[in-house]
């Protein structure tokens, strides 16, 4: 799946609800992509848990020290060194004048990504510009990513068990439960460009 896709298929949503039809594929495939993107921003991960299909270049800006932060990378081919003024980008790094951070994230049993950038022998200047080129995202998307996507579109489409406090003796919902009342909120609060402090 490429970045900005679901994390889970209508097909998977539909058999962990016990639904047949496919009538419905278009709205639960729209709000499955809409809480991937809840749980992208819920989790701070800029480029969610997907991978891009091919090699993207991203810059970032580097600080002070050895260590640059970056988004979540599956894989890293270049390190490219740009002047913050210019932008351009005349310095390519050769492989061992750098390192993928953490050094262990392919070999863990649920392989993670790399999220820094290690300068071994000299750094680029506070300042500089530093062109990443790789694949952005996860190896692969975790199983509790999957589940998470299926059943927060269950209570946003109130077909799930957690999605109701209270139903009549006929099977309607006369309550929905907390969760499902303030699920659309927060998804919109999600994309606010308000900042929120948390107590």
């Amino acid at each position: 799946m490429a970045l900005g896709d679901a994390y889970a298929t209508t097909a998977q949503y539909r058999d962990s609800k016990e639904k047949t039809s496919v009538d419905d594929d278009t709205s639960i495939e729209r709000e499955l992509k809409a809480t991937a993107r809840y749980i992208d921003r819920q989790l701070g991960r800029a480029l969610g848990f997907n991978q891009d299909a091919a090699d993207v270049a991203r810059v970032y800006t580097m600080g002070r020290g050895m260590i640059l932060d970056i988004d979540d990378h599956a894989s890293i081919t270049s390190v490219e060194v740009g002047d913050h003024y210019t932008g351009v980008y005349d310095t390519a790094l050769a492989a061992s004048a750098w390192a993928k951070l953490p050094r262990s994230a392919a070999s863990k049993p649920l392989p993670e990504p790399y999220r820094q950038i290690e300068f071994l022998s000299s750094a680029p200047g506070a300042g500089a510009l530093v062109r990443v080129t790789g694949k952005g995202g996860w190896p692969s998307v975790p199983d509790a990513i999957v589940a998470a996507n299926v059943e927060l579109t269950g209570i946003l489409r109130l077909e799930s068990p957690r999605a109701t406090n209270r139903v009549n003796e006929i099977g309607q919902v006369m309550s929905t439960s907390r969760a499902a009342q303030n699920i659309l909120g927060e998804l919109l609060a999600a994309y606010s460009s308000v900042s929120r402090v948390f107590a």
